[in-house]
């Protein structure tokens, strides 16, 4: 790793549009000056401390503060790696900012503010991203690993993430990136990608001792059978997933029964779905869940023939579409399909069909992969129906439905 103390005596001279020696006069040559720009001299701390102060700069040097920092950005990245709350750290960081942003830990302070800003403020999420690309050669292995997951992150769960992923692997292979690389990859779709990574992330989560991947990769393997609809041995994985959790607080039971009842809904095993769908107690606090979880109710009533306990769930799936912030469109769309299904003779309604391609067409880009499936289902049923037989095969081709 280059010595960044250069980098950041540069950023500040040009910034303020002082020459090179301007700032060294009776402190160093400037051709020294120039080597420590550029990374080629590491200064003694009292010359850096000196070109700093010319620039109005204080840094800092407080031995104390910088060891109790690095403790907290440890911590910080352990967190990350556990996917849990971060406000500690957080707390510690923000009232120090001035003392890190001039210390030897400013990478690690704007990979935190990178980190943050993803889920609050986009905007300066990619400022951040565009600065430490700059800086990225000065980055030991592990903190190029962060910034390229990082960068995946505020990506999203797309195909553009998987090669930033991939680099961050190439650097440090955590079990903890190998079991977002599987996330990815199952949320668009790539499920034998996803069996691969997952069963990596879970070796290598048994030897560094990390829990929540080693529950998590085991409940993204259950889930994979799920969408083969090898529903044995998706309950294996998500039983020792299960069992895993004993003791810590990651909340895996009721998503698991969630997907084997969609599993065997898809199959058309209307009395298994039934079962599993009764047994989720409470999916989690993001409304958005809960209404796709009434969908699934809705309309496997609807295929069991019981109109009055899927006109409940449509009711339920009503009264949340003003807590759906975003793609209300798209959520009044799911509603206005199952309202179609309540027709007799629902196949030839040509609202269903209308619906019912729109949601085939639109619902990956926002609601994942495992979604349009499901319609991708519905699809093929009612093209069988119309005698559109290659259009159909078409969809099960492109859907790896068999």
């Amino acid at each position: 790793m280059e010595n960044f103390n250069g980098f950041l005596l540069r950023q500040e001279r040009i910034k303020k549009n002082y020459s090179q020696e301007g700032i060294c006069r009776g402190i160093c040559t400037p051709s020294y000056l120039c080597k420590i720009e550029q990374g080629k001299a590491t200064p003694s701390q009292d010359i850096l401390v000196k070109l700093f102060n010319k620039l109005d700069i204080q840094y800092c040097t407080d031995q104390e503060l910088l060891f109790e920092a690095k403790k907290y950005f440890e911590m910080f990245f352990s967190m990350i790696e556990v996917e849990e709350d971060i406000n500690e750290s957080r707390c510690f960081f923000d009232s120090h900012h001035k003392e890190l942003e001039t210390s030897e830990l400013h990478i690690e302070y704007h990979l935190y503010l990178f980190y943050t800003y993803i889920n609050e403020s986009p905007i300066q999420a990619q400022k951040e991203k565009s600065y430490l690309e700059k800086i990225v050669s000065y980055m030991n292995e592990n903190l190029k690993a962060y910034f390229y997951y990082f960068c995946a992150i505020l990506i999203g769960k797309n195909r553009a993430a998987i090669s930033y992923l991939k680099k961050a692997i190439q650097l440090f292979p955590t079990s903890y990136y190998y079991y977002y690389l599987g996330t990815i990859q199952f949320h668009i779709g790539d499920y034998e990608e996803c069996v691969v990574n997952s069963e990596k992330a879970y070796r290598l989560a048994s030897e560094d001792g990390n829990p929540y991947v080693l529950i998590s990769s085991s409940f993204l393997l259950g889930s994979c059978h799920c969408f083969y609809h090898n529903q044995h041995s998706a309950k294996l994985f998500y039983e020792r997933s299960i069992g895993l959790t004993r003791g810590y607080k990651t909340k895996v039971k009721d998503y698991a029964y969630y997907n084997l009842a969609t599993s065997y809904l898809e199959v058309e095993n209307y009395k298994e779905a039934l079962y599993y769908f009764n047994k989720v107690e409470y999916l989690d606090e993001d409304v958005f869940h809960m209404f796709i979880y009434y969908q699934k109710l809705a309309y496997l009533y609807l295929k069991m023939n019981n109109k009055v306990k899927a006109e409940k769930k449509i009711y339920e799936m009503k009264k949340m579409i003003d807590k759906l912030d975003k793609n209300v469109d798209l959520y009044q769309t799911i509603l206005e399909n199952l309202e179609a299904m309540m027709e007799e003779n629902y196949l030839n309604n040509i609202q269903y069909e209308n619906t019912l391609k729109y949601l085939y067409d639109n619902v990956e880009d926002i609601l994942g992969y495992g979604l349009k499936r499901f319609y991708a289902i519905q699809s093929i049923e009612l093209l069988k129906t119309q005698r559109r037989y290659k259009e159909a095969l078409k969809i099960s081709e492109t859907m790896k439905i068999s």
